[in-house]
């Protein structure tokens, strides 16, 4: 009978999928379609443990970050630090009750649920997955950190008391960590952790079988590289708050939304009002046609795409445009220029890098592409103190350099607690360099030690090398040094490293718009750009252009399905410095004076 239950279960879901808007058979074997697949197969573990939870929920308050007694711990050589989450909730922690409403709030309806086409266990199978509110929630959640002959509590979903222990064992270099779990809060709950440091990782499972975990860490000696992060960061305790099967799910609708789909742009839009609490306007106007007089160089296109690049942007970042690009005379040829990499799902052709097209021949990929597109004219003061000349030289000097991956996320990490987007934290940073190290080194190098290198003034190609020499410097973790603005003179092994919106200010900047300020065009994120007040906002909108984004009307849209939205458009006047020292924490993404 399970047998028969399971085909029949297949069935239902080889249905539900060639019911799914945009599937026919001809492209069943797509890779998207694999992807897909596997995602409602998963689903069927997760309806089994449904029932689990049912009864979990009778047991657990209303508010996950709610807890009665619930703390964070952080213990050091000479420091703890309690946060009681019953009397103040951090920003990070309200960020996650946020989340936690949210998802709940969205758990009977995602991108694709609710098809009139779809029957009922269907719409169900698509509700846990194809969900936008789930994207980027696999990332393990900080609890607590341990010393050497330290120990730290905390709470968590299932079992409310947890106890962790770091002890040196005698006549050995050896630590042991001893973690018990008591206070369950239902006999069929579970609690699923991550724990270690830089130099090693277990997963560890906590039910009512298994409420004790012992690991004994062999050091090579007391100066060895893991023993002094362990002095300096200590043991790691992370949680895996949507357990096994959910991480699972969260991890499948990730990556959902970097491929192309009918599910995609739903997915972005939960995702954007779950998380950031941005919703987006339909816009029935189609492609403005601007004469291109009113283009000057030195102008400003601020772009928008609803997918997973572009949305990960706007959480890390607080932005409500993902790319930037800017219009410049090149070789007597007025011209769109940009620094951009190979994206995916691939709606851009190659060459990519610092790029340039012909104006039209751009808007005609960027209608392609889908984008939503919004002109930004300089105001007449700017304008008159950019030289187009000087900033055309700079173009031409790094036309085909790469985009600026070696410093893509120093870009926004300005802050040693302040830029980390919830479940991301700053204590899981130093964890996930060491992962990406692990599982391909060249990569590692690439995002992570090359602009490591810049700050420290070396030339480590392992992450071992790169840990040395910031323990030798004095700092306690690789976020310290994370912090050290990047500066634009710096030159990496294939050129200058410009992200869209960094490129766009270094021509600027080379063009000598501002003065004798210093601006590290690198530290800009787009939302800096489209708030620094250099635009026109005394000119009206071109009476050819019928729309305008969202309480901008002096603005032109020029193309997109959505109205676009720039809060805060134009009113950071330029200072030295700026954009070097700013918070960036959702869901509002607060900004301090001089930073």
């Amino acid at each position: 009978p399970q047998s028969e239950s399971n085909h029949s279960a297949v069935a239902q879901i080889i249905t539900t999928i060639k019911t799914v808007p945009g599937v026919h058979e001809s492209n069943m074997h797509s890779r998207w379609f694999t992807i897909a697949l596997f995602s409602v197969l998963v689903c069927l573990a997760l309806i089994g443990e449904a029932c689990a939870q049912t009864q979990r929920s009778s047991n657990t308050p209303s508010d996950p970050l709610e807890m009665p007694g619930q703390r964070r711990v952080h213990v050091a050589k000479n420091h703890v630090r309690v946060e009681l989450v019953d009397e103040q909730l951090s920003p990070a922690a309200r960020m996650q009750r946020m989340i936690a409403r949210s998802t709940s709030k969205k758990s009977s309806s995602s991108a694709l649920s609710d098809h009139p086409s779809l029957g009922a266990l269907q719409n169900q199978l698509l509700s846990d997955f194809f969900n936008g509110s789930h994207a980027f929630m696999f990332f393990p959640q900080w609890m607590a950190s341990v010393s050497q002959d330290q120990e730290a509590s905390f709470a968590a979903p299932c079992f409310q008391q947890n106890h962790i222990k770091l002890t040196a064992l005698t006549g050995s270099t050896s630590v042991r960590v001893q973690f018990n779990s008591s206070h369950p809060r239902s006999p069929l709950c579970s609690d699923l952790y991550l724990l270690g440091d830089m130099e090693r990782l277990v997963v560890h499972r906590v039910d009512l079988r298994n409420t004790q975990f012992t690991l004994d860490i062999e050091l090579s000696s007391p100066s060895s590289v893991e023993a002094l992060d362990l002095a300096k960061q200590g043991f790691q305790v992370f949680l895996m708050q949507d357990g096994l099967l959910g991480t699972l799910r969260d991890v499948v609708d990730s990556v959902l939304l970097f491929y192309q789909g009918p599910w995609t742009e739903p997915m972005a839009f939960e995702f954007l009002d779950a998380l950031m609490n941005i919703t987006y306007q339909p816009r029935n106007t189609g492609y403005v046609d601007l004469p291109s007089e009113l283009y000057q160089p030195g102008d400003y296109l601020a772009t928008q795409r609803f997918d997973g690049s572009e949305v990960m942007i706007q959480y890390g970042t607080g932005s409500y445009s993902g790319h930037s690009v800017m219009v410049m005379e090149i070789d007597g040829v007025l011209s769109v220029c940009e620094s951009t990499g190979k994206n995916s799902p691939n709606y851009w052709p190659p060459p990519y890098g610092v790029i340039c097209h012909e104006l039209r021949a751009w808007m005609d990929l960027a209608q392609k592409a889908d984008y939503l597109v919004t002109h930004m004219p300089l105001a007449p003061e700017y304008r008159a103190k950019f030289n187009q000349t000087k900033g055309e030289e700079f173009v031409h000097s790094v036309l085909g350099m790469p985009y600026g991956f070696h410093n893509f996320a120093f870009t926004f990490l300005d802050t040693l607690h302040d830029n980390y987007p919830p479940p991301f934290s700053p204590e899981f940073a130093n964890i996930f360099v060491s992962l990406v190290d692990r599982i391909n080194n060249p990569l590692a190098n690439k995002m992570f030690f090359d602009a490591l290198n810049m700050r420290l003034n070396t030339s480590c190609t392992s992450l071992d090398c790169i840990l040395e020499a910031t323990f030798a410097a004095g700092y306690q973790n690789l976020t310290e040094v994370i912090v050290i603005p990047e500066q634009d003179a710096w030159t990496y092994s294939d050129g200058k490293s410009m992200v869209c919106d960094s490129f766009v200010v270094e021509v600027w900047k080379a063009g000598g718009m501002f003065g004798d300020l210093e601006i590290q065009g690198t530290e800009f994120t787009p939302t800096d750009l489209y708030t620094l007040g250099v635009f026109d906002k005394t000119s009206p909108r071109p009476s050819i252009c019928p729309s305008s984004p969202q309480d901008l009307p002096n603005l032109c849209q020029i193309m997109g399905r959505h109205v676009a939205r720039f809060p805060h458009w134009n009113t950071i006047t330029p200072y030295s410095h700026m954009a070097e020292h700013c918070p960036s924490m959702p869901p509002d993404y607060t900004r301090t004076p001089g930073c």
